[in-house]
């Protein structure tokens, strides 16, 4: 189940033109890929990367650790100090629907009048967790 989920992974830093992400040095490794057809990265996995943690530990199986560590501090690149974060984070030049005219506008920005508190909840609870395994790993 676990290397199931790790196939919606990025696992590479993918270029950003000028925009919000590029403007940001928005870094991409470690965020997740909603899915095949929803082609825009999102935090979601920040939800299971403490039992990630913990599979690479019973596993012994340290690239299974560092990914998930790695997913955890990369998904919160984002989140402003008052604890949002925008949605739909676009690292391609497509899109389902909206303005079609320039393609190349999609790539690089983010639906950040769409702040959710989801993100916050979620990056607290696998902070807790990891608090739990071992307060180093946040450090």
């Amino acid at each position: 189940a676990a290397y199931n989920a790790l196939c919606y992974t990025v696992v590479w830093d993918i270029p950003m033109p000028a925009s919000r992400m590029g403007n940001h040095a928005f870094k991409s490794r470690g965020w997740t890929a909603v899915s095949p057809q929803n082609m825009h990265l999102d935090v979601f996995g920040v939800m299971y990367t403490p039992h990630l943690y913990k599979l690479g530990v019973y596993l012994n199986k340290d690239s299974l650790k560092r990914v998930a560590i790695l997913m955890y501090r990369s998904c919160g690149q984002m989140m402003d100090p008052f604890g949002s974060q925008g949605e739909q984070l676009q690292h391609t030049n497509f899109a389902q629907h909206g303005n079609m005219s320039n393609i190349y506008k999609f790539r690089g920005g983010y639906a950040e009048g769409w702040t959710v508190f989801w993100i916050t909840a979620h990056f607290l609870n696998a902070a807790a967790d990891f608090m739990e395994i071992d307060p180093e790993l946040l450090k």
